[in-house]
């Protein structure tokens, strides 16, 4: 099935997703948009081909994924230059406390790089599927420099409770406040008048 999403307005038209490029020394790939699959019952799913392009081969030319349990009941999917900026903020922190030692115990012990077969198909560990309860029909989503991997039903659900949350969210991302929501100038912190 097609993807959910546009590719319009983005460079390269990639269907969803795209390099960018700041400088030759630095590559981010930037996973977007929606593709729903069918997970079969080997626990397989075909990876959409605008994917393809933000996979680093190896040296034998092979892409891989990197797989792991994500924060919500999913699975994440990262390219492995992704995956190692991912690792990078955490790897200064080992023993920064008892909250984020649980994390990284939980996070890493579940990571899998798993090559894509001749026929472009991710063997999701059986693990990874049970935590986010995937089998049959699911939704691969573009989340930046990750994709997200759920149960179709599951996505629905999350996407209907968090509509409301939407525009709070988008102030959050733009980082701007509403002008019609901050009080008068004088009202401000530090008093002061307003000036003429």
């Amino acid at each position: 099935m097609e993807p959910r999403g546009s590719a319009e307005g983005l460079p390269g038209g990639q269907g969803g997703c795209r390099s960018l490029r700041p400088s030759e020394h630095a590559t981010w790939a930037v996973f977007s948009g929606e593709s729903e699959l069918v997970m079969d019952d080997k626990g397989r799913i075909s990876v959409p081909k605008r994917y393809h392009t933000l996979l680093a081969p190896d040296a034998d030319g092979d892409l891989s994924v990197v797989l792991t349990r994500g924060f919500e009941p999913c699975v994440f999917v990262f390219s492995k230059p992704g995956f190692t900026r991912f690792t990078a903020r955490l790897s200064g922190q080992a023993f920064a406390g008892a909250k984020l030692r649980k994390l990284q115990r939980l996070f890493f012990a579940t990571v899998y790089e798993v090559k894509l077969d001749s026929s472009g198909r991710v063997n999701v560990p059986d693990v990874l599927r049970r935590a986010a309860g995937l089998g049959g029909d699911v939704v691969l989503v573009g989340s930046l420099g990750r994709a997200e991997l759920w149960d179709r039903k599951k996505w629905r659900a999350y996407q209907q409770e968090s509509e409301a949350d939407v525009a709070e969210l988008g102030e959050l991302l733009a980082g701007t406040e509403d002008p019609d929501t901050l009080p008068p100038d004088g009202a401000r912190g530090g008093g002061g008048a307003t000036p003429r």
